[in-house]
């Protein structure tokens, strides 16, 4: 199975959240997780969330999810995903 993945866009919520979108391309019905990372501005990961999608009823779907940073985050995106 072929798993595609793209970031779309981020919002700095606060000084200790990020909001992060992405996009995920994978045949229907496969479950999928992906981890999520916000970086300040020296590139250092200062916030971490692993996220267990559910099975898809459509090949492209959009997720949206916020995570908790220990500093303020100048970006958030996909580190990884994998079929699980």
């Amino acid at each position: 199975t072929t798993l595609g993945v793209q970031d779309i866009a981020h919002s700095i919520i606060d000084d200790s959240t990020v909001s992060i979108t992405w996009q995920v391309s994978v045949a229907e019905g496969t479950p999928v997780s992906c981890a999520l990372q916000a970086q300040n501005e020296a590139h250092a990961i200062v916030g971490w969330k692993i996220v267990d999608l559910p099975p898809s009823e459509t090949f492209n779907t959009r997720y949206r999810e916020v995570i908790r940073t220990t500093q303020h985050a100048v970006t958030g995106l996909i580190y990884r995903c994998w079929l699980t």
